[in-house]
């Protein structure tokens, strides 16, 4: 019998960016802490499994996990080296995230996180809430500002009004790989999933929501990924749902991709006085 809210997938990895940061942009470690200490506070009082998979990291990364939660609630995963040299750690830890999911038995929730993104307090309750009530497919906590700037994302979206915290939640064409679903769903979808390595998230989410399925052809190399590797999913697969909440629940640390709607900084300087006393 599965007895958690949630069971989570968490990879982090300890190496800098080229990314612009909004903080830290040469300190992965207290970029790390400080996007730990925002996902702990998201978590509200929601049982959960954590299960850390570290990637490269030095055992001082596992201290900021034993700090924020109950030894218990987690469980650790070391990744010691490049273990693909032409897909790189990137995509070999999110299809790791994929089979731990698939068949772990704490909970028919599943999700999965990534070390660099920012969450506003019990965001992931509000998130596990909507998806409860709605029986939607995915959810993301990113309101991605590609959904208002990119042709990619010019295709009807449906929105449901929800009650639960004033959100707007939107059905979008794709996000990145920061996500819930069910483990019914992730089985379902797992051959997809793991063509992740081969064409990135977007084409992927793509070939499973079918919100487009040609594109203009300036995005020529986008319609050959989701046809290659999708078309027996487009043409006989299900249609399935993903989901965005407006404001965000969450954002990438990304300082050009911050989330539209919410004053990301002034609550980065809460947490930063809070955790780092500056």
């Amino acid at each position: 019998m599965k007895k958690y809210d949630l069971c989570i997938a968490y990879r982090i990895n300890a190496q800098n960016s080229r990314k612009k940061r909004p903080v830290f942009q040469n300190d992965k470690f207290k970029l790390a802490t400080l996007s730990l200490e925002s996902f702990k506070r998201s978590l509200g009082d929601l049982k959960f499994k954590l299960i850390v998979i570290f990637d490269r990291c030095p055992l001082s990364y596992e201290k900021i996990f034993l700090q924020r939660f109950r030894p218990e609630e987690l469980e650790f995963i070391h990744i010691e080296r490049i273990m693909d040299k032409y897909f790189g750690n990137n995509a070999f830890t999110f299809l790791k995230q994929i089979e731990i999911l698939v068949n772990q038995q704490f909970s028919e929730n599943v999700y999965f996180a990534e070390d660099d993104y920012l969450y506003i307090p019990n965001g992931l309750i509000t998130l596990l809430d909507f998806f409860h009530k709605t029986k939607v497919d995915f959810v993301t906590p990113y309101d991605h500002p590609d959904y208002y700037t990119l042709n990619l994302h010019k295709y009807k979206k449906e929105v449901i009004q929800y009650e639960y915290g004033n959100y707007v939640w939107r059905s979008v064409g794709s996000t990145c790989c920061t996500f819930l679903t069910t483990v019914k769903t992730l089985q379902e979808t797992r051959s997809t999933l793991e063509k992740y390595k081969f064409i990135s998230d977007a084409p992927m989410w793509f070939i499973l929501t079918k919100k487009r399925q040609f594109f203009a052809p300036k995005f020529l190399e986008f319609n050959f990924f989701i046809w290659t590797f999708g078309l027996k999913q487009l043409l006989f697969g299900k249609r399935y749902t993903l989901y965005a909440p407006q404001p965000s629940i969450a954002t990438h640390m990304e300082e050009k991709f911050l989330a539209p709607g919410v004053d990301w900084y002034s609550y980065m300087k809460i947490l930063l006085r809070e955790i780092f006393k500056t």
